[in-house]
């Protein structure tokens, strides 16, 4: 029978005395006493607390009263020491023995007593006033540690003498680290069960909750995926599930049946626990890039898997736990950029007004909130006893990427069932519309007919036009070769050329470019021909720059409102010298007849183009360069058309090839052979692929 220690007055006690023994007179149950004295809900605590380093290396049995059987020199502890035994011992490893020196009890009671000892790190085994009541956890060797267990033993009456104070012996294995994190007590054994029942549900078994419905959620998730690859987010989020089942099996694996196996050491199980840490950020980075239908630059991939393969590295070459605990702040530090990666993505995206982003962004904030409460209650407060919360967190957070799942996934099947729903009456109501559009469609193609026949008409009047306003053939000039092609896209061009010659002497020549294709290109190419004509024959004894500068005033007054632009190359000759003004265009390419070395026409002084021609409201005027020519040298003027061709490969002929073949040309044959052969390169690069725009290309060799 045991005994308990009640602050009661002796009034309380001869009244409780009395009513024991007139129940048991009338032959009430006991089951009846027990609920009358449970009522009083009393507990004994430890008054004082002392330590002891293990002489016997651990060589203790139940049956060994350790009282008696060592010589044990203890050292008065503080309570709150005993969250940190591990500190007492010089390599924070080996036995320790703890002594707990609680109240004596004054008064016989109907009930058995226990002990509640809460949870202890590593393992513990248990003497009450000598006598053993119990052991947790496997001892070394091959240790493996039951740290959130909660220790709960029942106490033999004959441990328990009146009137005497209670000792309680524990011989517990340190590894690094080393607690007892709960307020032990003695009381009734229905209090002690309980305590031990409501620690373990809220340490372990609610884990062991959450993992199930992970397990489930993990299960359903990897079918959803299997049944649509496509949505990749349904893989990362049911790996993501797996792993943190593995991850929180390490609050609740002793209390699985069969668990830990006997070949399963704690060391390693907690580098497993470790390793799923690791791999579990891991995947929530991948989570959230597929949520978020992100991809991963190449180079933060790379990063991400070296963050994981070095903490990994380290925690498996970690010869034991003590190792393994001491670097755990070094290890956890390459946590940090993958959690500053997963709350940048969705940041990122949010900036972006990505509807996604924000639900996602909150998803985290309770793994966030409970991991700050969790850093102030245990490491402000120091309440170690307090369960630890973030666990708690994180699965909120699965939770909540759960709903979002699901809510993607609803408005998915939602937009399907409206298609369905609604499909047979849209096919009728568009068959309906297509009806009439056919019969619209068919007057339409009357009219277009019509108006097409006359718009042919139309366009091959204003290219029989346009045509006439450039030259059919050059007459022969004193000391110029010149050939050039002139191929329109279709009809009409947007290049307009003009040669202004003077008897047998070339005064010089122009090419530009209108911007946009069709008649009204045309239509421009034609208005600024004559400008340009009248401006270069006015301005023979002014700059080229002023000459460019009074066409550009010019077609901005008489084009109006019309917003097409030119781009354009004006050259004017004088003897053994050039003068050359660039409005926008591909540089005028320069042959050396020495040495056969193109380059192009640019000034010392940077950059030689000008602004376009024809847009109002551009002040800056345009730079004219002067250089000489010799007998031999070629120069090359071309639309834009000979740069941006493309194959179909998508690539362009591009300025190298444009130079390549100016220098490959045979000039010592003449302008004619220079142009064709540019042209056969042109259209053999080509292979067929049609030109998307007008194509015109002047050549010029000065000849003796």
């Amino acid at each position: 029978m045991g005994f308990l220690k009640i602050r009661t007055s002796h009034l309380q006690l001869k009244v409780l005395l009395f009513l024991v023994l007139q129940l048991s007179a009338i032959g009430f149950p006991l089951a009846a006493i027990s609920e009358e004295t449970s009522a009083l809900k009393v507990m004994l605590r430890a008054q004082k607390w002392y330590w002891a380093q293990d002489p016997a290396q651990g060589q203790v049995t139940p049956q060994t009263n350790p009282e008696t059987s060592l010589q044990l020199v203890f050292t008065p502890l503080e309570e709150r020491a005993l969250s940190n035994l591990e500190t007492l011992l010089p390599n924070k490893r080996g036995y320790i023995w703890i002594r707990g020196e609680f109240p004596s009890v004054d008064f016989l009671s109907p009930l058995p007593l226990g002990i509640f000892l809460g949870r202890i790190t590593m393992t513990d085994q248990t003497w009450v006033n000598g006598v053993f009541v119990g052991s947790t956890g496997r001892n070394p060797p091959n240790y493996f540690s039951y740290w959130n267990t909660s220790r709960e033993y029942a106490i033999p009456p004959e441990a328990i003498q009146l009137h005497k104070p209670i000792t309680v012996l524990l011989h517990i294995w340190v590894d690094g680290e080393g607690s007892i994190a709960s307020r032990p007590f003695i009381g009734f054994r229905q209090d002690t069960v309980h305590a031990s029942r409501w620690e373990n549900f809220w340490n372990s078994t609610v884990n062991l909750m959450f993992a199930a419905v992970m397990l489930i959620i993990s299960l359903y998730h990897f079918i959803l995926y299997y049944r649509r690859k496509k949505d990749k987010e349904n893989f990362s989020f049911a790996l993501l599930n797996l792993l943190s089942v593995f991850y929180l099996s390490n609050f609740f694996i002793t209390e699985l049946p069969g668990m830990p196996p006997a070949w399963m050491t704690y060391v390693s199980f907690q580098k497993f626990i470790n390793l799923v840490l690791f791999y579990m950020l891991f995947k929530l980075c991948g989570f959230v890039r597929d949520y978020l239908r992100r991809t991963d630059p190449a180079w933060v991939l790379w990063a991400r898997i070296i963050l994981f393969i070095i903490p990994v590295g380290i925690v498996l070459l970690s010869p034991n736990y003590s190792t393994l605990r001491e670097i755990r702040l070094f290890t956890q530090f390459f946590l940090l950029p993958p959690l500053v990666y997963v709350l940048y993505m969705p940041l990122d995206s949010l900036f972006k007004k990505d509807p996604d982003a924000l639900p996602l962004l909150l998803g985290f904030s309770p793994m966030v909130l409970t991991a700050l409460l969790d850093i102030f209650l245990h490491e402000v407060l120091k309440l170690y006893n307090f369960p630890y919360i973030t666990g708690f967190g994180w699965q909120i957070v699965l939770i909540s990427f759960l709903f979002l799942l699901a809510g993607r996934f609803a408005r998915a099947r939602n937009e399907a069932e409206d298609l369905n729903l609604h499909l047979e009456n849209k096919v009728k109501e568009r068959t309906e519309e297509l009806s009439q559009a056919n019969l619209q469609l068919q007057q339409v193609n009357a009219a277009l007919e019509e108006a097409n026949y006359r718009a042919q008409r139309d366009l091959k009047m204003a290219e029989f036009v346009q045509k006439s306003f450039y030259p059919a053939f050059l007459p022969v000039l004193e000391n110029w070769d010149i050939a050039y092609a002139f191929e329109p896209m279709a009809g009409v061009s947007g290049d307009l050329y003009d040669f202004y010659i003077d008897g047998k002497t070339l005064l010089g020549a122009g090419l530009f470019d209108v911007s946009g294709h069709g008649i009204a290109s045309g239509l421009v190419a034609m208005l600024a021909k004559s400008v340009v004509y009248r401006q270069f024959k006015d301005g023979r004894d002014i700059p080229l720059g002023e000459v460019m500068k009074k066409i550009d005033e010019k077609l901005i007054a008489e084009k109006g409102n019309i917003e097409n632009y030119l781009t354009g190359i004006l050259l004017r000759f004088s003897g053994d010298r050039v003068e050359y003004v660039n409005a926008g265009h591909p540089d005028l390419l320069y042959r050396s007849g020495r040495s056969g070395i193109v380059k192009a026409v640019e000034s010392r002084q940077g950059e030689s183009r000008g602004r376009f021609i024809g847009l109002e409201g551009l002040s800056e005027g345009y730079r004219s360069l002067r250089f000489p020519i010799h007998n031999g040298d070629a120069l090359l003027v071309y639309s834009d058309c000979l740069v941006e061709a493309k194959n179909a490969a998508g690539e362009d002929f591009g300025n190298d090839r444009i130079r390549a073949a100016l220098s490959q040309a045979p000039a010592e044959q003449g302008a004619a052979a220079v142009r064709d052969y540019i042209l056969q390169q042109f259209k053999s690069f080509l292979a067929g692929e049609p030109p998307k725009d007008d194509l015109t290309m002047l050549v010029m060799i000065k000849v003796s």
